[in-house]
């Protein structure tokens, strides 16, 4: 004769689960799959960000090359350092627009290029800008972010049309998105420039003049 308790048991219905190292298989298994996925779309965004900026940085150089082309001298400041230069007034080789200075000579070089009539210097729906005035860095606040040259002199939902004068132009930072500005370096021998990140020239700037620390965008200490 069965006991009381046997009958409930064989009446009990044989409920099937995962136990508890099955459930952490799977949950390492999902952590390795998201990660690997996570890496990938990283990798990808900053791909992309740096194959846009390259891109940006070629427009903007050969817009100002053929503005020199068309007018035979460059736009804005960066003129008068070639003057400098052209008169034997230097003693170094190359230097630098910073880039507050580096953006009145990529305003005047769009202000050139969309006026009624003139064939365009470069395309400006590819550029990227934010407010000068709201630009900062890692270093000294809250980073800012840009937007499309496009967007920026439309009035949007969420801001205002940008002026030309206001604009300060750049990339997106690779690794975190952040505005980042372009600076100029303009090379007194060749009278020649290359458009540059600020990163970029403060590498060179480093190596150049042998500083310990270069802060943009203050002017390099050549003494």
């Amino acid at each position: 004769q069965l006991e009381p308790w046997a009958g409930a048991e064989m009446m009990r219905p044989n409920r099937k689960g995962f136990t508890i190292v099955e459930l952490l298989m799977v949950i390492g298994v999902l952590g390795i799959l998201v990660t690997i996925i996570t890496t990938a779309a990283s990798t990808a965004v900053r791909q992309s960000r740096a194959r846009r900026t390259a891109a940006m940085m070629a427009v903007l150089q050969a817009g100002l090359e053929t503005y020199y082309t068309q007018k035979g001298e460059w736009p804005g400041k960066l003129q008068s350092w070639a003057d400098k230069g052209n008169s034997g007034n230097t003693k170094i080789s190359v230097d630098y627009l910073d880039d507050k200075d580096a953006d009145t000579v990529f305003q005047e070089l769009v202000r050139e290029s969309v006026k009624v009539g003139k064939s365009p210097l470069l395309d400006v729906a590819g550029l990227f800008v934010a407010n000068s005035s709201n630009v900062k860095d890692d270093r000294s606040g809250k980073p800012s972010y840009g937007m499309d040259f496009m967007k920026a002199i439309i009035n949007g939902k969420h801001h205002k049309k940008l002026k030309l004068a206001n604009m300060a132009f750049g990339c997106t930072e690779k690794k975190t998105g952040w505005f980042r500005r372009f600076v100029i370096r303009y090379n007194f021998k060749t009278d020649s420039v290359t458009v540059m990140t600020q990163h970029e020239g403060t590498d060179v700037v480093n190596d150049y003049y042998t500083e310990n620390e270069i802060r943009w965008p203050e002017r390099p200490n050549r003494e």
